[in-house]
């Protein structure tokens, strides 16, 4: 409504599996093995509710330019599922974050404009106490050969988890009236969220190239680099030069009518030490009322 704007979203926030792969089961009898193996299953995800609300000034301060402030305000959902042989846990936790930010945009010369961006999120602190499940279902009879009493465990366990706020400060200019420059840089305030870990410093920067109307295609890079707090942390997991990446990007943005869809694709295998090398891939859709 004229310069005011309402939006709703939804988005994954974090998605995370751990395979292990299959474990030996042993017992005191069989300190070697008996032949049968389990597979532990360990999933985390978060899911985000968002209500954004915006407003934008034109001719901000008798300059031409137009700045934009914006509020979001999440519900966050985690799912832990966990299972080890035969005790599981199957949880849900919930709490509330919130982002501001600001951009400013000014006309450098006809048809190209600069941009500023300054955003801020706050962290996400997740905290519940969950009973585990036990397919022993609590106590039995002595099994045979065996006089020692099986026993569920039934006493209730603190789930928490933490995920960082982050401040990121973007830059864009066009260059040409279809082609378009992009970077950022972005600081994630680790020592907030306890993980032991340094705050992380992030660079990103890209080209977006517009063929035809309402099509856009970019490319670029991102990198990360996570540190440990303590020399002694470092040396014990000696991973100090292993949790380095360095992402070639790429994406594609396509707009019909009200609809927009965007593309993301992030590939660290190429520059990136063996902890981070992965596949990333992301889709969103947005409708413009």
């Amino acid at each position: 409504y004229d310069n005011f704007r309402i939006g709703l979203g939804f988005g994954q926030t974090y998605n995370s599996k751990l395979d292990v792969g299959q474990i030996e089961l042993t017992t005191i009898e069989n300190p070697d093995g008996t032949g049968e193996t389990f597979k532990p299953d360990f999933e985390t995800r978060i899911f985000s509710y968002s209500f954004i609300v915006s407003h934008s000034f034109e001719n901000f301060l008798d300059s031409g330019g137009k700045i934009n402030f914006g509020l979001r305000l999440n519900r966050n959902t985690l799912h832990y599922y966990a299972k080890l042989n035969m005790v599981s846990i199957d949880e849900n936790m919930f709490c509330y974050n919130f982002a501001i930010g600001a951009g400013y945009y000014v006309n450098v010369e006809t048809d190209r404009k600069l941009g500023v961006g300054l955003f801020f999120e706050s962290s996400m602190k997740f905290s519940k106490y969950a009973e585990f499940n036990d397919e022993n279902a609590g106590f039995t009879s002595p099994q045979p050969g065996n006089d020692r009493p099986i026993y569920k465990l039934n006493a209730p366990s603190l789930l928490t988890g933490n995920v960082p706020s982050r401040l990121l400060l973007d830059v864009d200019y066009d260059l040409l009236p279809d082609l378009k420059i992009l970077g950022g840089t972005s600081l994630v305030f680790w020592n907030s969220s306890n993980d032991g870990y340094s705050n992380q410093i992030n660079l990103s920067g890209s080209v977006v190239y517009s063929p035809v109307e309402k099509v856009g295609l970019s490319a670029g890079f991102f990198t990360s680099s996570r540190n440990y707090g303590s020399d002694e942390l470092d040396r014990y997991f000696n991973v100090s030069e292993g949790i380095t990446a360095f992402y070639l990007t790429a994406g594609a943005e396509l707009k019909y009518s009200v609809f927009n869809l965007n593309l993301t694709l992030a590939d660290s295998h190429l520059l990136s030490g063996s902890w981070r090398k992965q596949t990333l891939f992301k889709i969103g859709l947005g409708c413009n009322l």
